[in-house]
């Protein structure tokens, strides 16, 4: 089961079906477009969520513009964290997914999780983003 960072975790729906999804309140980076939806994926999604939070302090993530080698430099550190962390649970090849594409500007590769940081999705193929600073 793959991640797709701007659909529903669940039934995989999203933007492209006009829907509003809410993030995880735990992450801030897996999305639902419906309550009933989020408790139904919370068995699997808090095995990496409750880690992920624990890494990832949104605090400290700047919204900043940085290159893409800082980018990956930084997903590569919060990733061999959450696997200490995880004690090499990684069944599921989707939680290492899910830290590699959480949502981000594919320009500047700020964070969607940053507040403030509004990233626009493509309309055709709803797999890549830009923030509105980066549209100009």
């Amino acid at each position: 089961d793959s991640y797709h960072p701007y659909s529903c975790n669940t039934c995989k729906r999203g933007s492209l079906q006009k829907l509003n999804l809410v993030r995880c309140s735990g992450c801030k980076v897996v999305k639902y477009c419906c309550k009933d939806h989020q408790r139904k994926d919370w068995p699997l999604h808090k095995t990496w969520c409750k880690p992920f939070a624990k890494v990832s302090d949104i605090k400290n993530e700047s919204d900043e513009k940085v290159d893409f080698s800082e980018w990956t430099h930084r997903r590569e550190e919060t990733n061999i964290k959450i696997m200490s962390i995880m004690k090499g649970d990684l069944r599921h090849s989707n939680y290492i997914q899910i830290a590699a594409v959480q949502p981000h500007c594919r320009r500047c590769f700020r964070s969607g999780r940053v507040p403030g940081v509004d990233l626009v999705v493509c309309p055709s193929c709803n797999g890549v983003a830009v923030c509105k600073s980066c549209l100009g």
